[in-house]
């Protein structure tokens, strides 16, 4: 990364050992380029290394203990990656895997709809778009392009959902827009309701009609908007 005052820097060797980690330097600390990110590659006794019954950051406790004790290499690599730290980030995560710009694997540039999903006629379906298994999408309704349903999440009649992730059991109502949004595991979006513009809905929560949440609301796991207070 240019400019990588913002991540956790990863110093190594000739041989890809890592000699230390800087956190989040200031201009004049940094040493590398390389940041700390991707995915990690763990033998069974790294894990073993976990202490029980407390938060542990594997970052900050068990990566320097095997860094001090030589057992920790790096991989260096220049191929696709992005910080999913924010619900833009995350939900253009998303996107990229969807349009293909990770690579054009498993259909996604055109549409991957599971074999059990429910379709309504008159279903519009505008790729690239993912519909897990168990997933219900009701007559008239629209799955615009860059939407992934996850595992039984259901869509109502006349509904429009577009660009927006679904985790496993979320369900949107009939009538709802959904737009560039999050909707947490098992969260409902009611009938008549919009949600849009990177907002998030916790797990278990659950937005009544006729509200509009707009410009990056977020709505807490197990709450419940009742009808029509908001219009944000």
């Amino acid at each position: 990364m240019e400019g990588p005052t913002r991540y956790g820097l990863v110093e190594v060797d000739h041989q890809l050992w890592v000699r230390r980690f800087v956190e989040k330097p200031g201009v004049d600390e940094v040493s590398t380029s390389l940041i700390n990110a991707g995915i990690y590659v763990l033998e069974r006794e790294v894990l073993n290394m976990i202490p029980e019954g407390r938060e542990v950051s594997i970052e900050r406790e068990v990566f320097p203990e095997l860094q001090a004790v030589g057992r920790l290499r790096a991989y260096v690599s220049s191929t696709y990656w992005r910080d999913i730290g924010t619900p833009r980030s995350y939900l253009a995560a998303s996107h990229d895997v969807l349009s293909g710009a990770i690579g054009r694997t498993n259909g996604f540039e055109y549409a991957s709809i599971h074999e059990s999903a429910l379709i309504s006629k008159d279903v519009t379906v505008l790729p690239p778009v993912f519909v897990a298994e168990e997933c219900e999408i009701g007559a008239g309704a629209t799955v615009g392009g860059r939407t992934c349903m996850n595992k039984g999440c259901s869509i109502g009649e006349g509904a429009m959902v577009e660009g927006s992730i679904l985790f496993e059991g979320a369900s949107v109502g009939e009538g709802a827009i959904l737009r560039n949004s999050i909707l947490g595991p098992g969260a409902t979006l009611v009938a008549n309701s919009i949600v849009r513009g990177l907002s998030v809905l916790g797990a278990r929560c659950v937005v009544e009609e006729d509200n509009v949440l707009d410009h990056g609301a977020r709505v807490n796991p197990g709450v419940r908007v009742p009808r029509g207070i908001i219009s944000f």
